[in-house]
């Protein structure tokens, strides 16, 4: 599929409403997002899950609650109490409370809310698909019911945030490459359309392509192997003249927006993720 919308009813103001009422003064809580995977298949048969893990570096315990998702429906809101000095892992399917097991997927961002001295990661794994007899499958592997097969290691994500309606997003490692594929992903967290304006430019910036795109409410939304797109194609066309494969991108929204791009090798399925700046 070239581009992925999926959709989910709002539940964040209601949940939120709840959420606030039963924070200690004591405690501070931020809003956290945290991208999850499990059990989705890609190209060239890669398998694609997640694992978080929550450290606690404190004397006391301290909570994680999922409040919303945008993504794959069926979420149910989950919590989670992680011990003084310790580390709570949780794969993908768990962390997301959606169903688990072969044929089901999951891909979204889970919006949190969480203790401010919590760690909180989420590793992207990708392997290559295989029919396991693992049950049920372990947390660093994805969790759920079954594995699907060896998933790997993968780069951590931290720190997300929405940006502001107006404000850039900086993307700085996208790779032009014909031998990776470059997936861009855009959620939209609001109750209103999204309209982003995506600027893709060469490594040495002489070729800057732009193009709007129209994300709905409420929608995580991912544009696959985007350098084969036109217009984007053509700051391929001019990296590839000089014999280079580096490129940025700037994104800029009238909503709230979450950018993330996702470069995958076409051999092996490894993977590098270029956060917001």
């Amino acid at each position: 599929m070239a581009i992925t919308r999926i959709r989910t009813s709002s539940l964040l103001g209601g949940v939120l409403a709840g959420v606030t009422l039963l924070v200690s003064p004591q405690v501070r809580a931020a809003t956290v997002l945290v991208p999850i995977v499990a059990g989705a298949h890609g190209l060239n048969r890669a398998l694609w899950s997640s694992e978080v893990r929550m450290t606690n570096r404190t004397d006391a315990p301290l909570r994680l609650s999922v409040i919303d998702w945008i993504g794959t429906n069926g979420w149910r809101a989950n919590s989670f109490s992680v011990p003084a000095h310790a580390t709570v892992s949780v794969g993908g399917f768990d962390f997301a409370g959606l169903p688990a097991g072969a044929g089901s997927a999951v891909a979204g961002i889970a919006v949190c809310t969480a203790d401010d001295a919590l760690i909180v990661q989420a590793a992207i794994l990708t392997g290559t698909y295989t029919i396991s007899l693992v049950e049920p499958c372990p947390s660093y592997n994805g969790g759920g019911s079954t594995c699907l097969g060896p998933v790997g290691a993968g780069p951590t994500v931290e720190n997300l945030r929405f940006a502001a309606a107006g404000v850039d997003t900086f993307l700085p490692w996208l790779h032009t490459d014909e031998e990776r594929r470059t997936n861009i992903v855009l959620v939209n967290p609001d109750d209103r359309d999204a309209h982003a304006t995506l600027n893709l430019s060469s490594q040495d910036g002489s070729v800057t392509e732009s193009a709007q795109v129209v994300i709905p409410p409420h929608t995580y939304f991912q544009i696959n192997d985007v350098f084969s797109r036109e217009p984007w194609s053509a700051v391929r066309t001019a990296n590839h003249a000089k014999n280079v494969a580096g490129s940025t991108a700037r994104v800029t929204s009238d909503t709230r927006l979450l950018a993330l791009v996702y470069v995958i090798g076409n051999d092996n399925n490894s993977l590098t993720i270029s956060v917001p700046r």
